[in-house]
């Protein structure tokens, strides 16, 4: 007799279920990140430099990886490069070159939307006042086809501009956001919208006059979440537009230092989320904290790195949020004496309770890597990306990549949570 049709044994088994939900709320469910798939060698261009790697998601499950390239280390040309793969890691072509090619480029940032059409934002040497940087954007097709030319983002002059990010709607809108800095009227951190067409709005629009490096989000309905570093961490609503809804919403207040830049990132049910590798006296620590669309920020700030750690420089930190709106922080500290750390790992509840104790992503070929990015692929699922800086690739430094999934040791990871009983084919005599 099916459980559905026995009252008796459902009413047992939804008795047993409450008390467990119970401990487990009490000892947050375990959860593994292991690695599937091999490693991959992302760059084919292998001699000179490769650098500033990030990912993006693509709606098949796929995913992008954009990176820099420079020819040798005397040489200032750099190209930006970007190479798609399907959902089993497979490459769906040979790395593709932007098209731009230019003297003195910085990092590079990629965004998708639901189509899977993309859009790159980068850095470029200013010809005219030479050390300062513009910021650049061009958009593509989910072919990898050119669906524009390359365009400008920052038009002052005078300015050094440091990118935050990119982010992109589902509808294919897109926002850059940067901290400019410091011979203009304006000095602090400026956004630019761009809508589905590849049209820019006529000027950046100028957030909060603070020298501080952001990041954006992208709502699933239109709108964006920016964040940057103030007085701790500070967040600010954006319209479908790029313009500021309400004032910045204090996030973390205490004072703290930063040490990364912030990340923000979008659950799907609307929720921003913000994360901040910070150095109080004593210690360095990872923190994060949600806020509602209405601009409350929800609980309290939550520990990431546990436990801080007591000492710290530079460190890497990004994060992917689930399908079902739980994340998954990655971040990376250099060691004493520059040594880039271990790549660690941690997986969170929705609501920010921990979900795993912080995981090592480390692999056995592991050496010399620095800089992880991470995007979510799928259901459970991530990729990872990196620059590795010992001649893995055959020459000076390369891109890789490494798929992994989320294992979870629970009583609830057939999918029981979601209230269906028929997602537990238990029957009795």
């Amino acid at each position: 007799m099916a459980l559905e049709n026995a009252p008796n044994a459902r009413d047992a088994m939804i008795g047993f279920l409450f008390l467990a939900g119970f401990v487990l709320l009490l000892n947050p469910v375990s959860a593994g990140i292991v690695p599937t798939g091999p490693e991959l060698a992302v760059n084919v261009t292998t001699p000179g430099n490769q650098f500033g790697p990030d990912v993006a998601p693509t709606p098949d499950g796929g995913f992008i990886v954009a990176w820099v390239h420079t020819r040798s280390e005397e040489d200032r040309i750099v190209e930006f490069f970007f190479r798609p793969y399907g959902a089993d890691g497979t490459p769906l072509s040979s790395e593709i070159s932007s098209g731009a090619t230019v003297e003195r480029g910085g990092g590079v940032d990629i965004a998708t939307d639901g189509e899977g059409n993309f859009v790159l934002a980068f850095s470029i040497q200013n010809q005219i006042l030479g050390f300062f940087h513009d910021l650049y954007f061009k958009p593509f097709n989910a072919d990898g086809t050119a669906a524009g030319e390359t365009e400008i983002a920052t038009i002052r002059f005078q300015e050094d501009n440091s990118l935050g990010g990119v982010a992109m709607t589902p509808m294919g809108s897109f926002i850059l956001a940067w901290n400019g800095c410091c011979e203009g009227p304006d000095w602090g951190v400026s956004t630019r919208f761009v809508d589905s067409s590849g049209t820019p709005e006529p000027e950046p629009v100028f957030q909060v006059d603070r020298i501080s490096r952001p990041d954006v989000a992208a709502a699933p309905d239109g709108g964006f979440f920016l964040a940057w570093r103030q007085d701790g961490l500070q967040g600010q609503w954006l319209t479908d537009r790029g313009s500021a809804v309400g004032s910045p919403i204090p996030l973390i207040s205490a004072p703290v230092t930063g040490l990364s830049t912030p990340v923000a990132r979008f659950q799907p049910d609307g929720t921003g989320l913000a994360l901040l590798s910070s150095r109080t006296p004593g210690f360095v620590e990872i923190l994060g904290r949600r806020v509602s669309r209405q601009g409350v920020p929800l609980g309290t700030e939550f520990p990431v790195m546990s436990p801080p750690i007591a000492s710290g420089s530079n460190f890497y930190l990004d994060a992917a949020v689930l399908h079902n709106g739980e994340f998954v922080a990655v971040w990376q500290r250099e060691l004493d004496g520059g040594i880039p750390g271990p790549f660690m790992a941690r997986h969170f509840s929705r609501e920010g309770q921990p979900l795993s104790t912080p995981i090592s992503l480390d692999l056995p070929t592991f050496s010399e890597e620095i800089g992880p990015h991470v995007a979510a692929i799928g259901i459970d699922s991530l990729v990872l990306t990196w620059l590795n800086t010992d001649g893995r690739d055959g020459s000076d430094s390369g891109i890789f990549a490494q798929r992994y999934d989320i294992t979870r040791d629970s009583i609830f990871a057939d999918g029981f949570e979601s209230g269906d009983l028929s997602a537990w084919p238990l029957s009795v005599p």
